[in-house]
């Protein structure tokens, strides 16, 4: 029924690339691979399908140590036209991975022929994230949690449904920094549930604590002058939900 699928895409470790134009001549392009929510991993594997002459020559880790090393062409699967191959990684310590969503995991080195034809390709028409070759997965403590996928940066609408279904506990810095009367403070929550939140100064004393209920996703909230009561220093906003608890830095002046 529709519920199994949700839960499946909620579950699924989103790799998210630029979508960008092909070159019609031959040159490599250093793609980098992205996640909204590459949170936990131990790791994971997939089949990475490229047609029209497109080669992975080569794969440079980032945030995750990767290298060719990674990848393996199959050729009993590749064809004229299309280059078949196995992607897999598994942290070697066995230690679970958490990567910023502003930062890239790997880069992917894909080169291009000579095209006969004019026509500019996107990246999004001659590549697939599929399980033919190897069954896509991530997993942790050798359970598999969900499926690997992705998704093409350029196609905005796509990518907000996508991050909202996988929008990671995340707390912003205030705005404004300095402040003097009042500044606002955003967080993002992955699902309903209560926050509390403190601010407290440099000494450890609570100036301010809070605690309220919120629905998933991104919301905001405003400390003023008359709640904290100090002319001026460095405060800690302080945000705990569920196990987790984040930090800010929030400078006040007069």
């Amino acid at each position: 029924g529709s519920a199994s699928v949700e839960n499946r895409s909620d579950n699924d470790l989103i790799l998210q690339i630029d979508n960008r134009n092909i070159s019609t001549t031959a040159s490599t392009m250093r793609v980098p691979l992205m996640s909204t929510n590459f949170k936990e991993v131990e790791g994971m594997q997939f089949t990475i399908e490229l047609t029209d002459g497109l080669e992975l020559v080569g794969l440079e880790g980032a945030s995750i140590a990767m290298n060719a090393s990674h990848i393996q062409l199959d050729e009993s699967l590749s064809t004229k036209g299309k280059n078949v191959y196995r992607l897999s990684w598994n942290d070697v310590r066995g230690r679970v991975v958490n990567v910023d969503r502003e930062i890239p995991i790997c880069f992917m080195m894909i080169s291009t022929t000579d095209s006969n034809s004019s026509t500019t390709r996107k990246l999004s028409e001659s590549m697939a994230i599929t399980s033919m070759a190897t069954r896509s997965e991530h997993y942790k403590s050798s359970k598999v949690e969900g499926e690997v996928v992705v998704s093409f940066r350029n196609e905005i609408e796509d990518i907000r449904t996508l991050e909202a279904a996988a929008m990671p506990f995340a707390l912003h810095q205030n705005e404004p920094n300095p402040w003097s009367d009042i500044t606002t403070v955003g967080f993002d929550l992955p699902q309903d549930g209560d926050v509390v939140y403190q601010v407290k100064d440099m000494q450890g004393r609570i100036l301010l604590s809070n605690k309220a209920s919120y629905t998933a996703g991104h919301h905001e909230i405003q400390v003023n002058q008359e709640q904290v009561d100090i002319a001026s220093g460095v405060l800690i906003l302080e945000l705990s939900y569920g196990e987790e608890v984040e930090t800010i830095q929030m400078i006040k002046i007069r």
